[in-house]
């Protein structure tokens, strides 16, 4: 039997964010924005502001713990197979796979399913399984400075008047009762 090693730190933070994005997630009403008629100013201020502490305590450090987790189990996944002589591009993509049947099917519920993206951005993490630490790291520096944002920017800077795109997913933001209030289950996927 062979004596498997948990790092329960890591596990309990993915509980801990996970946790703490289904309560982001309960707030929103998971994207059934709605505001009964008729609050009183009381309960309408009461929510903003536990909108306003939730976000502010949770939002964006849960994500990125849950991002981090994400990259941080892939590379002891790998090491582990590297370890043990045993391939792992193959079967990191098949369970990629099955995190994007997932996810596809979880975004029925929740328009803003992460699942589905990590899925996607994980196959493109397969060839940086075995590249050295300097050139993940010059890598991931080129990703986090983020050059077209960059560009998009300055050309702003030049252009004062000239209007920004709002992003693709504002698009969708919002609009999960039209989604999933008609049509059939494969069209409620699509």
């Amino acid at each position: 039997m062979e004596n498997k090693m948990r790092l329960h730190v890591v596990d309990a933070l993915r509980g801990f964010a996970i946790v703490s994005i289904m309560l982001l997630h309960n707030i929103e009403h998971f994207d059934f924005y709605f505001e009964p008629a008729g609050l009183p100013q009381w309960m309408q201020t009461l929510d903003g502001v536990i909108w306003d502490t939730l976000f502010f305590l949770f939002g964006g450090k849960s994500y990125a713990i849950f991002a981090f987790l994400f990259g941080l189990t892939f590379y002891i996944q790998s090491n582990n197979s590297y370890k043990r002589g045993k391939p792992f591009k193959t079967r990191f993509a098949w369970r990629l796979l099955l995190l994007l049947g997932f996810g596809i099917i979880n975004s029925a519920f929740y328009q803003g399913d992460i699942l589905f993206i990590y899925a996607l951005i994980g196959f493109f993490m397969i060839p940086f399984e075995r590249v050295s630490n300097r050139w993940v790291f010059v890598v991931a520096l080129l990703l986090m400075l983020q050059p077209y944002e960059w560009i998009k920017l300055i050309a702003g800077i030049q252009n004062p008047g000239m209007t920004m795109a709002d992003p693709v997913s504002w698009t969708f933001f919002g609009k999960m009762g039209e989604y999933i209030t008609g049509g059939s289950f494969i069209e409620v996927l699509a």
